[in-house]
């Protein structure tokens, strides 16, 4: 595969040194980070303890942790080369790290988890594979400048073994209080590209104007048109972008066409844009029904209709609203990214509202629309 550089290929100089051609993301959406996994040799030497200086992150279908070798290719993301062992990480640790790396860390957090959860598989094939389960956690994070530091540990002991788990088993009985201690960093750049962080030692503001994303399959992507920044994320519409906000507890999605798209030093998209008025809010839709619902088929039609299913929002975000009585979206996903054309009706003219999202925007924030789960 070409490559543009090796791991740590070096931005545009415009940048000071910060751009999102560096997030540490793969074309699957896993993290690909700087770090090590570290444990003694088992009693057999079924684990050996290889020396990695990166670890990957899954970020579908649970969360799991496993040595690899990186480099960056010409999109931008990068690839990385699977091997030792891999832990599956118990559910209150992996939401504990989903909710650091979106958010502000103002204090250190320590969590300690104090029983059997969690599992060290020997190799990365799920053929033959082997467990060690995996007890007494500790997970600390801290914040240095916007990039979180990482350290997690849990015991290789398990204290509960069911017989019918013939593959699992504890591998270091005659290591007492042996230990498996997993070091990584996230930095900010790859914190705003996935999840819209703030970083306050980037500029949000716009520095020059900047073409639409151009379509793409997955084997055309160019991270650097990925169209995400802090607190915003969007579509590419026939003429401009559109801003596409879901609110995940409330169940909608909100839809602004925008003007001049732009970019920042770094390469997001800068947080104030012009916003092209009015705002359609579609009630009952999140992207995790859209992707239930496109798991067998590559598309499919969406309706409601009721006294007030959605909203228009005219006149800007102070400005005046009408109900939405009727809408309608189709839906599809193809090679060039996941197409939306939405039509919707209140008590003024029918409105209309066609968009893509790329896969650049779809790796990055919506992982799960990908084609193909390799985890």
């Amino acid at each position: 595969m070409s490559r543009t550089g090796p791991w740590g290929a070096t931005p545009p100089q415009h940048s000071g040194g910060k751009h999102i051609r560096q997030a540490g993301v793969a074309r699957d959406g896993a993290f690909v980070l700087p770090g090590r996994i570290r444990h003694p040799v088992d009693d057999d030497g079924i684990y050996p303890n290889p020396q990695a200086d990166y670890v990957r992150m899954s970020r579908t279908f649970g969360m799991r942790i496993v040595r690899c070798r990186a480099a960056r290719d010409i999109s931008g993301f990068v690839t990385a080369q699977e091997f030792g062992g891999e832990a599956h990480l118990p559910e209150p640790i992996a939401s504990t790290l989903s909710r650091a790396f979106s958010g502000s860390v103002k204090h250190p957090i320590s969590l300690r988890l104090n029983q059997q959860a969690g599992v060290l598989a020997h190799g990365t094939n799920p053929e033959g594979r082997i467990y060690q389960p995996l007890s007494d956690w500790s997970l600390e994070i801290e914040d240095r400048d916007d990039d979180l530091h990482v350290t997690l540990s849990a015991t290789l002991h398990g204290l509960h073994l069911e017989e019918w788990q013939t593959r699992t088993t504890n591998h270091w009985e005659k290591q007492a209080g042996a230990r498996i201690v997993i070091q990584f960093v996230i930095d900010a750049i790859t914190r705003v590209a996935c999840f819209g962080y703030y970083a306050p030692n980037l500029s949000t503001e716009a520095v020059a104007p900047a073409p639409l994303p151009p379509p793409a399959t997955l084997t055309e992507l160019d991270i650097s048109t990925a169209p995400v920044g802090t607190f915003n994320q969007c579509g590419v519409g026939p003429n401009g972008l559109v801003s596409f906000h879901e609110a995940i507890e409330l169940g909608y999605l909100s839809l602004t066409r925008l003007s001049h798209p732009a970019r920042t030093e770094a390469g997001f998209l800068p947080t104030h844009m012009n916003h092209v008025w009015p705002r359609l809010t579609l009630h009952g839709v999140t992207m995790a029904s859209i992707r239930f619902a496109l798991l067998n088929n590559p598309a499919m039609r969406l309706n409601a209709e009721g006294d007030c299913v959605g909203n228009l929002q005219y006149g800007g975000p102070d400005g005046w609203m009408t109900n939405i009585t009727r809408w309608m979206a189709d839906i599809r996903r193809d090679e060039t990214g996941l197409h939306f054309d939405v039509e919707a009706h209140s008590s003024e003219a029918p409105r209309r509202l066609t968009f893509r999202l790329p896969w650049e925007m779809l790796i990055l924030r919506y992982p799960g629309f990908l084609p193909h789960q390799p985890d």
